[in-house]
């Protein structure tokens, strides 16, 4: 009896640490890596100079993203060891939260039905990188985080924002 009791009790305390509140907002449930089918090629102005595939990306809360209450955009990319970011946001906003996790880069096409069970993953991976913010504009410094493709996250009221992210370091 003393034992259940005991084991009942160290679940409860378990499942109650493991609930709280800024890991299920930064970290999504699902930690599979998400598939990224392409991305946008950046400046270092953050003006679009192409794209490679076919980006998957949400930048931002409408279709034309000029005209969007909310907005993500960050240049350049590739990168090397530091990005700019500027978010549009409602004046009244919560905090921001951003985060980066490691991606997959696959450019098949939308008939194979591989891509399309593969791409429903939208959030999900382990954050190499995350921070949350009072502004608008900043730059993050990326130096520590390993060539490869990435999934940049945007949380900022209820909106989720995400684009594709390739960290290209020359040495």
């Amino acid at each position: 009896m003393i034992k259940k009791r005991t084991l009942s009790i160290l679940i409860l305390i378990q499942l109650l640490l493991s609930c709280t509140k800024e890991s299920t907002e930064l970290r999504m449930s699902d930690f599979n890596i998400p598939i990224i089918t392409g991305y946008y090629l950046r400046n270092i102005y953050g003006e679009i100079m192409g794209k490679v595939g076919s980006p998957n990306v949400k930048s931002g809360d409408k279709s034309n993203y000029g005209n969007s209450e909310y907005f993500l955009v960050f240049y350049p990319n590739p990168c090397d060891e530091h990005i700019g970011v500027h978010i549009k946001s409602p004046v009244n906003s919560s905090t921001k939260k951003l985060w980066i996790t490691p991606a997959i880069f696959d450019e098949r096409t939308t008939n194979s039905s591989i891509y399309l069970n593969s791409a429903n993953i939208v959030v999900g991976g382990y954050p190499v990188y995350q921070t949350e913010l009072d502004n608008n504009n900043i730059f993050l410094n990326l130096e520590n985080i390993e060539n490869g493709y990435y999934r940049l996250y945007l949380k900022i009221d209820d909106i989720l924002l995400y684009d594709n992210l390739v960290i290209a370091k020359t040495n």
